[in-house]
């Protein structure tokens, strides 16, 4: 086989990912071949595979590269597997609904969630879909509001500096991770990144704004004049 890297097989609590490479297209028939040799024996092995093949990489794909995904999913069907496809390229795609296979195989628009699709639990989906990101921005956000509630109520003494502190530190957070997940996230994570975002700087422009005010900490005072006069 040759020695340019033309694909990537992985198994995920369970599951296997076998991921092409633009390599794959610049290979001759014969060691297309050998490629299949290397990937069919690993699904054969198991009783039922869960098996997502993923072209996210691919922006072309010849009939060979074709003919070797479809004896995938033969062998996976023949051990009453599931195979999910994941492609995000619209010449790919192009190609699978020429050969009609759009309406066979199960198409997901990215890897992330062609895995979900295979029942990946919920944790490693998460972080696969840029979700971690979102936790990492909601906590950034609860600071920031506890921030902003303390800031408006005399029962509770943390001193000016901590509230206001955690207003902003608590806001660009929110806010650098939010943007981060929506950037790199997909479908529900960037719904949510967006929203997280949104109050993010809605309190951190809060936070920015209490901060050029007055304090309790830094009370006005004004220097004895002239014109005063001890009573």
């Amino acid at each position: 086989m040759t020695s340019v890297p033309t694909f990537q097989i992985d198994s995920i609590q369970g599951r296997t990912v076998v991921s092409f490479l633009p390599q794959l297209n610049e290979i001759p028939w014969s060691e297309i071949e050998k490629v299949g040799g290397a990937i069919l024996p690993r699904l054969q092995e198991a009783a039922s595979p869960g098996v997502l093949v993923d072209l996210c990489a691919l922006k072309y794909m010849g009939s060979a590269s074709l003919a070797l995904i479809v004896r995938i999913y033969k062998t996976v069907t023949e051990k009453r597997g599931r195979m999910i496809v994941a492609n995000s390229d619209p010449m790919v795609g192009e190609v699978l609904a020429k050969a009609g296979l759009e309406k066979i195989w199960e198409i997901a628009p990215n890897r992330a969630d062609g895995l979900r699709r295979l029942g990946l639990p919920t944790s490693e989906a998460v972080r696969r879909a840029g979700g971690w990101q979102n936790l990492v921005a909601i906590l950034g956000l609860l600071v920031s509001a506890i921030g902003f509630a303390v800031h408006f109520s005399p029962a509770i003494d943390l001193g000016a500096h901590m509230v206001i502190g955690m207003q902003i530190g608590g806001g660009l957070i929110g806010f650098g991770f939010a943007l981060w997940a929506i950037l790199e996230g997909a479908g529900s994570a960037r719904t949510i990144g967006a929203m997280v975002l949104v109050a993010s700087v809605a309190l951190l422009l809060s936070g920015v704004f209490n901060f050029a005010q007055p304090t309790r900490d830094q009370p006005v005072t004004f220097a004895a004049g002239p014109f005063l006069r001890s009573v």
